[in-house]
């Protein structure tokens, strides 16, 4: 009776949610094969994975339509793109494909506050699906494209089911907005690019993402420069402030490119620049740019994480290096000194025939004394010590007189005349020159010998978000 009583409970939900999310002549299968279309149209891709978002304010219903919608995308889509859903936990690199689901305005703007650029690449392209449980008013969604445009996200298409005063009621329209059009900038009207109706396919001639920066009909855009030659100058030119310089001469032909005018903002005082502050705030051009103020800056503004959070930077036009001023190396030690005229190949071969002669002597002690005669000669003393000896350049009281045994003692002495001569040389010389040990040539070195850094505030923002230089 247990079981009975929750298939009944299972099916009236499923047909009270049919009824109340979609048109009447709508389904979930028409709607979901419009998102595949899409999907399949602009969302394939060998090396970037779809980020998929999802939030249900209205009711538990939206909810379940929009994790069916999900799994009628996965079950058809997931061999063809890669989806991960959204977590708290930083991607390597923004997501440049994004699908948010909500179920109307307030779901909408609790996706929004997730919007943070470590994750989402503003400038990647964005699929919107509507599940509203009934029609949403088209100044609904105009106030969702204004509240894109002050993310600056552009590339954008909305997919609803059920829009008020639509011609095509039981069909799928799909919206976006142009911010730059003739006689209007910065605007976020909702444009209707199609409608799939379930007897209907995508067009193919149909560009959902269409480049909407490419002309800017004329439309001014606020600049906060700062004076700073030889990369950017504002000079004043007919009344106006204009751009001069490596950056002014660049964006005057962008200007011209894609038909827009400029209005000139001059920051000036020593924060000019901007600050960002771990409380939220922000100062200088950074203030204007984040708060709206201006569309961009310019001023030979370097890259760093901390502006990179917050502010979307152009491609790098110019790279320096960043030089670091390190100590001499410490002094050699006298004992050091005596080794530093050889390589370190030269001392090992000097230790090999030493050690090779020096086992020929202990080889020799469990031969008779007719063989060792041979070898050092008779009455000669201990031939270890003499080996030695003669080493370090010393004399020999008693020597040999056989033949074979003076043949070697003249071979080691011009062996050890040679190699002392040759060291000394290197001595005298090396001597001469004060040298220390090689100084640190890496950062790798410098965190080995646990350097303190001092530098300027400019530079400890571009190695603070180093964990083991910011401590130090």
């Amino acid at each position: 009776m247990r079981f009975l009583t929750v298939l009944v409970t299972l099916s009236v939900v499923s047909c009270e949610a049919s009824h109340l999310l979609l048109p009447k002549k709508s389904s979930t299968d028409d709607f979901s094969n419009a998102i595949i279309a899409i999907l399949r149209r602009h969302f394939v891709s060998n090396h970037a994975s779809t980020m998929i978002t999802q939030s249900a304010k209205v009711d538990t219903y939206t909810e379940y339509l929009q994790i069916d919608i999900l799994d009628r995308i996965l079950l058809r889509t997931s061999g063809e793109i890669a989806y991960v859903f959204s977590t708290p936990i930083r991607p390597r690199r923004p997501r440049f494909f994004n699908i948010l689901l909500f179920d109307g305005y307030l779901a909408f703007r609790s996706i929004l506050r997730q919007l943070h650029p470590n994750k989402y690449d503003f400038s990647g392209y964005y699929l919107l699906i509507l599940t509203a449980p009934r029609p949403v008013f088209n100044r609904t969604i105009q106030q969702m494209f204004i509240d894109l445009w002050s993310y600056n996200i552009v590339n954008v298409v909305l997919a609803a089911s059920s829009i008020v005063g639509s011609k095509s009621p039981e069909g799928t329209q799909l919206f976006t907005y142009f911010p730059y059009v003739e006689h209007h900038c910065e605007h976020a009207h909702p444009v209707l690019l199609y409608n799939l109706t379930p007897s209907t396919k995508l067009d193919k001639s149909v560009n959902l993402f269409p480049p909407k920066l490419s002309n800017f009909h004329g439309c001014p855009i606020r600049i906060a420069a700062i004076d700073y030659p030889p990369y950017t100058m504002i000079e004043w030119i007919g009344g106006r402030r204009r751009l001069r310089g490596i950056e002014g001469d660049m964006l005057n032909m962008i200007s011209s490119e894609l038909n827009f005018t400029y209005e000139v903002v001059e920051m000036t005082g020593d924060d000019r620049w901007g600050q960002i502050y771990g409380n939220g705030t922000f100062t200088g051009a950074i203030k204007l740019v984040v708060e709206g103020s201006v569309n961009m800056s310019t001023g030979c503004f370097s890259m760093r994480g901390e502006r990179m959070s917050v502010m979307r930077s152009s491609a790098s036009y110019y790279t320096i290096k960043m030089m670091f001023a390190v100590p001499p190396g410490r002094p050699y030690t006298a004992f050091e000194k005596m080794f530093r005229p050889f390589s370190a190949v030269t001392w090992m071969m000097v230790t090999l025939y030493t050690l090779a002669g020096a086992g020929v002597i202990l080889v020799l002690q469990f031969y008779p004394w007719s063989v060792r005669n041979f070898v050092y000669g008779r009455s000669t003393g201990m031939a270890f010590m003499n080996f030695m000896n003669i080493f370090f350049g010393g004399a020999m009281s008693r020597t040999p007189g056989r033949n074979f045994a003076r043949a070697l003692l003249f071979l080691w002495l011009l062996q050890c005349f040679v190699m002392r001569t040759l060291y000394q040389g290197s001595l005298f010389e090396y001597l001469q020159q004060s040298k220390n040990f090689s100084h640190v040539d890496s950062l790798k070195r410098i965190e080995a010998e646990k350097m303190p850094y001092i530098m300027s505030q400019g530079n400890i923002m571009f190695v603070r978000d180093i964990s083991s230089i910011r401590k130090r």
